[in-house]
This record gives structure tokens, C-alpha cells and sequence, in this order.
């Protein structure tokens, strides 16, 4: 039997932003709840109910902006603009309000996380349709400058932005103050709980203590990272580098 407050958090795998900032708002709301609040985390885009195409769009999502980048780029801005992107909350709504509407009468949650900008739409089409079945609905933006128009749809209760430019562009795209919050990107609370200074921490891994360090992430998108830390590494610049793969 469930107890406290049910959060549902919508995410995705389109990219490895939505899926880190799903987990870290979890493991946050798990830690200073006190286990007040029952979290869930779904991908609808997964959902079996959704469509091939869409649920393929996952798997193929790094390999367009890798390989087509200046392609992807110029689909992106275009369906920015004002008349595509009511296009595309259109098309969403049609293939994911049944997936909405059955992952609400299975979770039952009493409040709704969206971290990708596709869920706003349908969501909305749902409650107009089905009135009973709204609860209220937080968005929370994952990228942190050029954030697409339909980030700022009026159905979320709350819009969290991470930026004073995200901030500003909700209030020029028609929320009100009291829907926008500006917080900034979700971390997961693991990161700040290192009881360690610098120096012991340094040791520990084996670094050079005094050492300008660079940490570097990479991921299947940056292909040609290898090639660029070779050169820096070969640069003789007074650098050294953790490398998280």
C-alpha cells in the first residue's frame, strides 16, 4: 500500500540529459522527504502503446545529431517556430494522450514531473478531455540556453528554468510570474554529500595535488573527442585529466 504523496516523473532516453535530470529529481525528492513521497519514473515514449516510430526515435536520436548535425540543427529551429511547433503538440497529442491517460490510472499520482518538453501537449489534451483526471503539473527544463518554444506550454502548473534567459523567455512566451521558478538544472544530491577535502580526495585517486585538473565527460556524441584530448594532452600545457567514459 503506497504512502504520502505520489510523484510521477516523465522522462525520456532522447539524449542522456532527460533520464540524468529524472533520477537526480528522484533520489532528491527520496532523501529530504523522509519517505513521505513515493516516486515513479517512466519513459511514455517506451510505453508499448506508443508508436514504433516514436518508441524507434530513441534509439536513433544521438545518431542524427552525430552524423547529420547541420540536418538536425535546421529541423530543430524549424519546428521553433510558432505555427510547426503547435504542429507538433498537435501530432503528439493524437499518438500520446491514450499513453497519458492509462499511465494516470495506473500510477494515480498527485503530482506530475515532466523533463521533456513532448509530454506538455498531450498532457494538456487530457485534462481538457478528461477534466477529473488533472493533477497538477510541473515542468522541469533540462537544457540550459536556446530552449524550444514548447518548454513553456500553459498547461504546467509550475515551470522550473535554469537560466535568467530561460527565466525571461517563459514571461515573453505568455506564463505568468507565479508559474515560472528559476532554480537552475537537477543534481543528484550523491554529488554534494563528499565529506573529503580536495587535497585528501586528490590523493586518494592518485592525482598531482597541485595540478590544474580538467575533467572531461564524453558520451556516444563526440566522436572525435579522443582525437581533441590527444592533442591537449600532447600540448605540454600544465594540465591533467579525469576522464569519465
Amino acid at each position: 500500500m503506497s504512502k504520502g504523496v505520489r510523484v510521477l516523473i516523465l522522462t525520456s532516453e532522447m539524449g542522456f540529459g532527460h533520464i540524468s535530470a529524472a533520477r537526480a529529481l528522484s533520489a532528491a525528492l527520496q532523501l529530504h522527504t523522509e519517505d513521505t513521497c513515493e516516486v515513479t519514473l517512466v519513459n511514455p515514449v517506451a510505453d508499448e502503446d506508443a508508436p514504433a516510430l516514436l518508441r524507434q526515435t530513441q534509439a536513433t536520436y544521438d545518431n542524427a545529431v552525430t552524423r547529420t548535425p547541420s540536418l538536425y540543427e535546421l529541423g530543430y529551429d524549424i519546428s521553433d517556430l510558432s505555427l510547426a511547433a503547435a504542429a507538433l503538440e498537435g501530432g503528439l497529442s493524437l499518438i500520446l494522450t491514450r499513453v497519458m491517460e492509462k499511465l494516470i490510472r495506473q500510477h494515480r499520482p498527485d503530482v506530475i514531473v515532466t523533463v521533456h518538453m513532448y509530454y506538455l501537449a498531450p498532457l494538456q489534451a487530457l485534462f481538457d478531455a478528461r477534466p477529473r483526471m488533472r493533477v497538477p503539473l510541473v515542468t522541469v527544463i533540462t537544457d540550459l540556453t536556446n530552449l524550444h518554444r514548447m518548454w513553456f506550454h500553459p498547461a504546467a502548473d509550475v515551470c522550473v528554468t535554469p537560466t535568467r534567459a530561460g527565466y525571461r523567455q517563459a514571461l515573453r512566451l505568455g506564463l505568468r510570474k507565479e508559474q515560472v521558478r528559476l532554480i537552475g538544472i537537477p543534481v543528484n544530491p550523491a554529488f554534494a554529500r563528499v565529506d573529503q577535502d580536495k587535497a585528501a580526495l586528490r590523493a586518494e585517486l592518485g592525482w598531482q595535488p597541485d595540478t590544474v585538473t580538467a575533467l572531461v565527460v564524453g558520451s556516444s556524441r563526440m566522436r572525435d573527442l579522443p582525437f581533441k584530448l590527444h592533442g591537449l594532452n600532447h600540448s605540454r600545457l600544465p594540465l591533467q585529466f579525469a576522464l569519465v567514459a
